[in-house]
This record gives structure tokens, sequence and C-alpha cells, in this order.
């Protein structure tokens, strides 16, 4: 028996195709893990722009210093989160 010249030309199609697929998910995964990323950067630095106003704002006198120091006591609840900020008798640490 001969072979159909059509179905090995079929054969050859569907493996391009499969092929094609598995590289489109490859790439459509790769761009997830990228936006996941960015999204990740971008919180890091809204973080880090949102304590450095905050910052600000105790040293001009905008924000009462000792009401933010009393909050981060109750919202940060991490030893290694609190010890940031202060020292181990729950004083102020100073930026030197």
């Amino acid at each position: 028996m001969k072979p159909n010249p059509l179905n090995e030309k079929i054969e050859v199609l569907e493996e391009r195709l499969r092929k094609a697929k598995m590289q489109r998910a490859a790439l459509v995964s790769k761009q997830k893990a990228l936006a996941k990323k960015r999204n990740r950067q971008d919180d890091t630095r809204r973080k880090i722009l949102t304590g450095a106003a905050a910052q600000e704002m105790i040293n001009k006198g905008l924000i009462d210093g000792e009401k933010f120091q009393n909050f981060l006591k109750t919202y940060l609840v991490r030893q290694k989160d609190l010890s940031l900020f202060f020292d181990d008798e729950n004083e102020e640490k100073t930026n030197e």
C-alpha cells in the first residue's frame, strides 16, 4: 500500500500547528509572568513613595509623629517589621 501524500501533508501541517500552539502558550505565559513582575515592582514603588511622603509630612509637622508611631505599633505585628522602626524598648529609631 502506497502512502497517501495528502495524509502526509496533513500530518506535517498538524505538527506545525501543534508547535505553533505550544510557542503561543509559552509566549502568553511569559507575558503574564512579566506583567505580574511589573505589578509587584509598581506596588513596591508605590509603598516606598507613600512611606517617603508620610515621613516628609511628619518632618513638616503635617502629621503628628507620635500618633503615627502609635499607629505603626498596632499595624505592624511582626517583630522583624517593628524592629525597622523601633528598638527593643519600643523607642523610635533615628536615621543617623
